[in-house]
């Protein structure tokens, strides 16, 4: 068995003594009190995925397509030209 298994049963053994003292009145702690192995295991979870949600978020942001060089994309989009704007701008014949 391996750590974790083994905190899990410590946990889910922790709780269960808890409730059964609360149920037979020798214990006076809240219910709130009684189930926080439950909640901060469910806390801990919820935390881990959230975090791996947004790690994996993140790293698809950040990511660029892999056939673009990066000269490539600094530079500007190139605009249309009319057929007289690239007549015009052509170089002038000698």
């Amino acid at each position: 068995m391996n750590d974790a298994a083994r905190l899990r049963h410590g946990n889910r053994l922790l709780l269960l003594v808890l409730v059964s003292l609360k149920l037979t009145g020798d214990l006076t702690w809240s219910w709130w009190a009684i189930l926080a192995p439950a909640w901060l295991a469910l806390a801990a979870f919820m935390l881990g995925a959230v975090l791996m949600i947004l790690v994996v978020l993140g790293r698809r942001h950040l990511r660029r397509p892999a056939s673009a060089a990066p000269e490539v994309l600094s530079q500007p989009e190139p605009r249309f030209m009319t057929v007289r704007q690239a007549f015009a701008a052509r170089p002038a014949a000698r």
